[in-house]
């Protein structure tokens, strides 16, 4: 099994998993939250060409308007091929994260995958397929 390492970001971890970045949500979502978890990703990308994200959204709350402006911009400076997987959000979290998605989907020059699901291991399987996917993918230049 592969060891994960986690690092507490605000109230939230991040950790790895292979080629997967695993975040935990605690509370709400502040812009020097995702200030911090965007240089890992990017990271990831150098190493794989592509960035898997599973998200526990069990315990989370929202997203300030910050975070969701700074979200869209970081993602539009740095496009990378991309695949997130949340499970255990509420109907909330869901509708917040789709619009971001699609926010971010318009203005980035990458390609951004997300769903949804009840259950990690039902993530898990969704973020496999996107794997072999991505890994199919020609890099982005």
């Amino acid at each position: 099994m592969t060891e994960k390492r986690f690092t507490s970001i605000g109230p939230h971890l991040m950790g790895e998993e292979a080629d997967l970045s695993i975040i935990v949500l605690h509370g709400v979502v502040e812009s020097e939250h995702l200030a911090a978890m965007h240089p890992r990703s990017v990271e990831m990308f150098r190493r794989h060409g592509y960035v898997l994200t599973l998200i526990d959204a069990t315990d989370a709350k929202s997203m300030t308007q910050e975070a969701r402006r700074l979200g869209a911009e970081l993602n539009r400076k740095s496009p990378i091929l991309s695949a997130t997987a949340i499970y255990g959000g509420s109907l909330f979290t869901r509708t917040l994260a789709t619009l971001l998605w699609r926010a971010v989907s318009l203005l980035a020059n990458g390609t951004f995958e997300l769903a949804f699901y009840k259950t990690e291991p039902d993530a898990r399987v969704w973020l496999s397929v996107q794997r072999n996917k991505l890994r199919a993918t020609p890099a982005l230049v």
